[in-house]
Order: structure tokens, then sequence, then C-alpha cells
């Protein structure tokens, strides 16, 4: 156990994205369908099919990269912030 990396920060950046995804969607349907996802393909699916609707293709890119099952490929807060950036809201 002592081998293996962990941040914590990432972990905060996937809370941050369940939160936002029960906040952008009032419910708790999502955070159920969402538990049980193995992929990154399917957290996409699942989260477009609940958004897509009321936001753009970016915010549902940046929250389903939030939710990214692999820590090492999920964003920090500072990329974050620059995703946020790129699309004009920060």
């Amino acid at each position: 156990m002592k081998y293996i990396k962990h941040n914590p920060y990432k972990s905060d950046v996937f809370s941050f994205g369940l939160c936002a995804l029960l906040a952008a969607t009032l419910g708790f349907e999502i955070l159920y369908d969402v538990r049980e996802l193995k992929s990154n393909v399917s957290i996409y699916v699942v989260v477009e099919k609940y958004l897509r609707y009321r936001y753009s293709d970016s915010v549902i890119n940046i929250i389903s990269k939030m939710l990214d099952i692999n820590e090492n490929t999920r964003c920090d807060f500072i990329e974050l912030e620059n995703q946020f950036n790129e699309i004009g809201y920060y």
C-alpha cells in the first residue's frame, strides 16, 4: 500500500464533479447510474443523456472529465480552471 501514489486533489475534483452533476440535474437518479459505470465512455453517455437539453457540449465534457475513473488522467483543479477559461465560463 505504501507504493500507491494517490493525489487527494484529484479525488476532490471527482467529488466536485458529482456535486456539479447533482446540482445540474436536481435529482439523485443520475448518481445511481454513474456509480455503476466502469468506463469513461459510459460516463460521458450517461452525463450527456441527463444534461444534453440544458447544457452545452463544453459543460458536459468538463463534467465528464471531472468524473474520469482513472485518477491519472482525471483533471486537477488547475486543468479544470484552464478548461473553464477556454470556454469562457471563468
